[in-house]
């Protein structure tokens, strides 16, 4: 690498002018100009001003490889010490320049990550926020329960003792007008205390700013978006309240029965967004209120949004196959649920745990797992499978029902219907049962269909879709979603071309997420 130089000479036949180097700050008549500052040196300290100028240099394209390897992936040589070190990268820079930053794949990588970045700020910030939430309601109930004891003695001796008082002198008719005043004052002030004495008071919470609790800043200015159009449930919900009371019935299914057409007429329209994955078996998807679990491959799990952007890879290096999956919000973890085992994964530190020590069952196989509020249901994979009830917030046993199905009946999957109903999906039937009794309160049979998946859709009038898949020399070719209405009536099949191994609907984004053999398919409005 040539360096252009210019030296000072003073003409002849005039008075020598001396000029001085920057450095050592020596006179004479012979100086060096750098073209690159426009200071003036002597020999010597000339090439020591080069030098430490290519030194610079050196370090610029080193750090531009730095960053250029944490946002787009850089040159895994790009440290190498050699003799030709400097040509090395003013070559690897030019290329970088002329591939990366002329290349529009790889700038959507730079957006990409930047916004990973600033979404995981976003998801951790959420994170605290609530458990800190929890933390002040933990607080507030174990407030509760260190002073109710008490309390209750104290309202129990009152009353007994009143109760006392009453009793004798109702016994022997010996009692007075003033008695009765005093007995309705006492049981005025007790009733007082059960119903005053302890109370709530959110009110401080009732006045934050929740839109201002986190804001978006651009060049240090505060950015707002606007939502333009609302989620079409949600639009739904509102012309039905804001209807009047004195609406007949036919008025007030009316929303219900749009939807109804929205849901069946959207699956069989082609999905706005289709994902490639690298697993080529099927596999299961589970969904948070802003995030997607998959399994990509036998070794990797991947968490995405509702946009398919802000991957994250999490490891999974556990021999056993994953059978069944859910989000517990309570607690913000994914369940993943194998054969022998059951782990929770946090979607924040992207850590998978394994819980089965506390969560441990003599009952064989896991099969199926299902969450809502702080209780989890766990089926198993034998004929005639026993239930299992969880409390999440302990992780106790609450419930064990054996003895609900035949002795040949397997228990495919069971999902929430809503807070109260739990389906259930056998061999050649859908069952659904109250939660709190497993009576049954409906049943739908199915001829000749092999039951593959559930999706319980509560927000139509708790309907729901029963995947069953079409073979040809026992190898699935396509799928037909059963669309079961509330009175358990098939009331419409959806064909599907592909095999579906997996499926959600999340409501709150009007999504269906359809898994097949090595895509990820996104039907929404």
């Amino acid at each position: 690498m040539s360096t252009k130089k210019k030296q000072v000479i003073t003409p002849r036949n005039h008075n020598p002018v001396k000029h001085q180097c920057s450095i050592c700050k020596e006179t004479g008549t012979v100086m060096v100009i750098c073209t690159k500052c426009d200071k003036q040196f002597c020999n010597k300290h000339y090439k020591q001003h080069q030098i430490e100028l290519k030194h610079d240099l050196n370090n610029v394209i080193e750090k531009h490889a730095v960053v250029n390897k944490e946002i787009i992936g850089g040159h895994e040589n790009f440290y190498e010490h050699n003799d030709d070190k400097r040509e090395k990268n003013h070559t690897i820079l030019v290329n970088q320049r002329n591939h990366h930053y002329q290349s529009k794949d790889e700038s959507d990588a730079v957006i990409e990550h930047i916004e990973t970045i600033l979404i995981s700020k976003i998801n951790r910030w959420e994170h605290d926020m609530v458990q800190r939430i929890k933390s002040a309601a933990n607080q507030a109930r174990n407030t509760i329960s260190s002073i109710t004891h008490d309390y209750q003695n104290e309202i129990r001796n009152d009353f007994q003792q009143l109760t006392n008082e009453f009793e004798v002198k109702r016994a022997h008719d010996n009692y007075n007008e003033r008695d009765l005043k005093q007995w309705n004052q006492k049981l005025d002030q007790i009733q007082q205390k059960v119903n005053n004495a302890v109370q709530i008071d959110t009110e401080q919470s009732q006045t934050i700013n929740w839109s201002k609790m986190i804001t978006v800043k651009w060049n240090g200015k505060t950015v707002t978006s606007t939502i333009k159009r609302m989620p079409l449930v949600l639009k739904q919900e509102l012309s039905e309240y804001q209807q009047p009371v004195q609406q007949n019935q036919q008025q007030r299914v009316q929303p219900q029965t749009q939807q109804l057409h929205y849901f069946a007429n959207l699956i069989i329209q082609k999905p706005h967004k289709i994902m490639r994955i690298k697993n080529e078996y099927g596999g299961l998807i589970c969904a948070s209120d802003n995030r997607i679990l998959y399994q990509d491959t036998e070794e990797t799990l991947c968490l995405i949004d509702y946009v398919c952007k802000n991957k994250q890879i999490i490891k999974w290096n556990k021999e056993d196959d994953i059978v069944d999956m859910c989000w517990l919000k309570l607690l913000d973890q994914f369940i993943l649920l194998t054969k022998e085992y059951i782990f929770t994964v946090n979607p924040f530190d992207l850590q998978v745990h394994n819980s089965s020590k506390q969560i441990h069952s003599n009952e064989g196989e896991y099969k199926s797992c299902t969450n809502i509020d702080n209780i989890l249901f766990l089926s198993f994979n034998r004929p005639n499978s026993p239930l299992e009830q969880w409390n999440i917030q302990d992780w106790k046993l609450i419930n064990r029902w054996t003895k609900l199905f035949d002795k040949d009946d397997n228990v495919k999957c069971i999902r929430f219907l809503n807070k109260t109903q739990l389906a259930l999906l056998i061999e050649n039937r859908l069952e659904i049962r109250n939660c709190i009794t497993m009576n049954i309160i409906r049943a739908t049979k199915f001829i000749d269909v092999r039951t593959h998946g559930l999706v319980c859709l509560p927000t139509i009038q708790n309907y729901c879709l029963v995947i069953n898949h079409s073979f040809h020399q026992d190898i699935a070719q396509s799928s037909n979603l059963l669309l079961i209405d509330d009175n358990g009536q098939k009331i419409k099949t959806i064909h599907y071309n592909e095999p579906i191994w997996s499926m959600i609907y999340f409501q709150d984004k009007n999504t269906f997420i359809i898994r097949t053999l090595n895509e990820m398919l996104f039907y929404t409005t």
